[in-house]
This record gives C-alpha cells, sequence and structure tokens, in this order.
C-alpha cells in the first residue's frame, strides 16, 4: 500500500470506521494498493461529503451523529436506504432489519426498490415519500439509520427528521466491495449492541405472489442475460445440452429485457421442456416461478438474490476482475458461502466457466435432492 495511502487512511480512520471495524471481507486495502484512493474523484467525493455534513449538516442540526449514540433500546426507528445501486444490493443491505427485533421500524427507499419490500413482516411502513412519511409517523422517530452520509441520503434526513440523532452503515464513503450481507449484520449489530447472527438469505417481502404456472411438474429455473458483460453466461446452450444428456426435467428461462437474445437462442435449439419466458414476465412472476422451482441456475444477480430470499437450491456464477472496470465502476464480487449453493468463480468473467461442471453441479445437487425427499 502506498505511503501516502497508509497515512491518509490513519488520517480520516473515523470516516471510514464502518468499512475497517468489521471483520468481513472488504476492498478497502485493494482500492488502497491500487492507488484509485488518491485519484481526484474520489477525493472529491469524499470532501464533498465532509463539507455537507460538517457544514451544512451542523447548520440544520446534524450534530448527534454516530455509533456512540445509539443505546440499543430505541423502539422506533428509521432506515433510509438510497444507495443500493441494485435490486439485489437493496434486498442484501435491508436483510439485519431481521435483527431489530422488538422495534417498529418504518423504511424509506428509492422508487425501484419499495415493491421489494412491501408486506415485509419487518416494516412497519415502506415508501419513498418524504411527505407520507411526516404524516404517517408525525416525524417522530428515537433514532434514523442512512445508508450513507452522501447529500440526498442527509437531505431525506433532514426533510423528516432533521434533529433527530442518526447512525450510518457505510458512513461518508461507500462505493469499496464488502460482502454486504455479512457486512450489515455485523454493523447492525455493533451500533445496537446486538447479538451477531449470521443470515444466508437477504430480504424480500410479499412479492412472490401466485401466477398461473406454464409448468405443472418439477422445474428448474436458469436466469440468461445480464446488466454486466463478465457477469452474464453466454454458453448455457452447451448447459442444457449437458443436462439433457441425463434427466428431461423441464427448464423454465427467466429474465429481463438484457436476456432476450439469449432467451431467443435456447429456444431456437428445440430442447424438450424448455419454456422461454424472458422478458415476458414481472419480477413478482418471476419470483414465483423460481419459488415453485426445485433448482436456481444463474449468474450474480438480482435473481439469484430471490432465490436465495427464497430458500431455493442455487448453482450461482461469479466472477472477479480488476477492482474498477473501464468506465470506473467497482467490480471485486465476493461469493456468499452457503450450504445449499454450489458456485463456480472464473478470475475474468463467468462465460469462461466450462459448461458441463455446471451441468454436473446441477444434476449433483437434483439427485441429491431427491434423495432427501
Amino acid at each position: 500500500m502506498p505511503r501516502i495511502g497508509v497515512m491518509w487512511l490513519k488520517m480520516l480512520k473515523p470516516t471510514f470506521a464502518p468499512l475497517l471495524d468489521t471483520n468481513v471481507p472488504s476492498g478497502v486495502s485493494m482500492f488502497l494498493k491500487s492507488g484509485e484512493a488518491l485519484k481526484a474523484k474520489w477525493l472529491l467525493k469524499f470532501f464533498k461529503r465532509l463539507a455537507v455534513f460538517w457544514f451544512i449538516g451542523r447548520l440544520f442540526g446534524f450534530v448527534r451523529y454516530g455509533d456512540d449514540v445509539v443505546t440499543g433500546v430505541e423502539k422506533k426507528i428509521l432506515w433510509i436506504n438510497l444507495s443500493a445501486p441494485s435490486l439485489g444490493d437493496a434486498m442484501v443491505d435491508l436483510a439485519p432489519a431481521r435483527m431489530l427485533t422488538g422495534a417498529q421500524l418504518w423504511l424509506l427507499t428509492s422508487a425501484k426498490n419499495a415493491f421489494l419490500f412491501a408486506g415485509s413482516g419487518e416494516f412497519h411502513w415502506v415508501g419513498t415519500s418524504t411527505k407520507s412519511l411526516r404524516e404517517a409517523s408525525d416525524a417522530t422517530f428515537d433514532v434514523v439509520i442512512v445508508d450513507s452520509l452522501s447529500p440526498r441520503v442527509l437531505w431525506k434526513k433532514f426533510l423528516v427528521a432533521p434533529t433527530t440523532k442518526f447512525c450510518s452503515v457505510y458512513g461518508f464513503v461507500n462505493g469499496f466491495d464488502v460482502h454486504r450481507l455479512e457486512f450489515g449484520h455485523d454493523r447492525i449489530a455493533q451500533i445496537f449492541g446486538r447479538q451477531r447472527k449470521y443470515a444466508e438469505r437477504p430480504l424480500l417481502g410479499l412479492c412472490a405472489k401466485q401466477c398461473p404456472s406454464k409448468i405443472k411438474s418439477e422445474f428448474i429455473v436458469i436466469a440468461v442475460g445480464g446488466e454486466w458483460a463478465f457477469r452474464t453466461y453466454q454458453r448455457w446452450a452447451d448447459v442444457v445440452s449437458c443436462i439433457r444428456e441425463q434427466t428431461q426435467i423441464p427448464i423454465v428461462l427467466l429474465g429481463s429485457s438484457n436476456g432476450l437474445g439469449a432467451g431467443e437462442e435456447l429456444a431456437s435449439r428445440n430442447f424438450t421442456s424448455c419454456v422461454n419466458l424472458v422478458g415476458t414476465t414481472t419480477f413478482h412472476e418471476a419470483a414465483y416461478y423460481i419459488g415453485e422451482s426445485q433448482l436456481f441456475l444463474g449468474a450474480d444477480g438480482g435473481l439469484w438474490h430471490v432465490s436465495c430470499a427464497l430458500n431455493k437450491p442455487s448453482v450461482a456464477l461469479f466472477a472477479e476482475c480488476d477492482i474498477f472496470s473501464p468506465d470506473g465502476s467497482r467490480c471485486l464480487r465476493v461469493p456468499l458461502e452457503k450450504s445449499d449453493c454450489r458456485w463456480f468463480y472464473a478470475i475474468d468473467e463467468v462465460s469462461s466457466i466450462d459448461p458441463r461442471l455446471i451441468a454436473e453441479a446441477t444434476l449433483a445437487m437434483l439427485q441429491e435432492s431427491s434423495a432427501s425427499t
């Protein structure tokens, strides 16, 4: 690690405390070793947040902040979650809500994520509007949890509960890669003085609603497509060919619009009992099919997180590339250790994983499932 990076880290340790004081896999050290921490865009991001917090924040009453202001007995808690970049990340970030039993939790989140937690027993109220939140809650809370100290998150906090004490999950600088599920649980245990509970499941509300099924017998799900090229598997046809050498179990193909091409390619191969639903289902319907399936196959992504939330066995594909992609986005991925998951890890991209290995893992898990029933 460059000497100047070490000095900067020590000088600003209180601002990095959430990322450094937990014993979970983290990309912070890699970030510093890469020298990226000293680049202008990251320094600007950090100092902008610091300025907003100390100057504007203090002006508006943001004075009671930190782990030490929380007693652990707070009963009415507002959680503001706006920084999760994807559906899967949001489900993982809010999983530690299960640890706050005995408290009444209110969730203010983004419009794209709110439906994930509607009907969840962990939250008394879920919404996206600060006005509706103030009206429903009388704007009285014992403590506010914010996911990060970004200006837009602090602004939402100010609009609802400007003088209420608050704490944060990620602190001033979020964007470094961490094992989000373990990290979140560790932080909530640390802040609220709760016993550390390891959980394998992301949080998902009552969105897996029943829908007319295209398949009446046991089946497996394959999620195709993907938002990131290095996490988009291009060889599913070969996987299905290998599976069909041993079993004719029905297969349901799921995915969003970015998987349409892959779904059409698989459909054109005329595999027996292979139903292509890519781009034709809602998220609720996709979750329902996953919940009804025997096994989930797919790369690390939102639908895999759904399978984890629904306690479905899975074969998952992970890839690790440089900590930053060419456009500056972070890419490090740390696979979740799960007893009901077989996972494969590629150094560069998931498509380099041998299709036969994926098929063999699938068949082995199906055999284990049959033996246990």
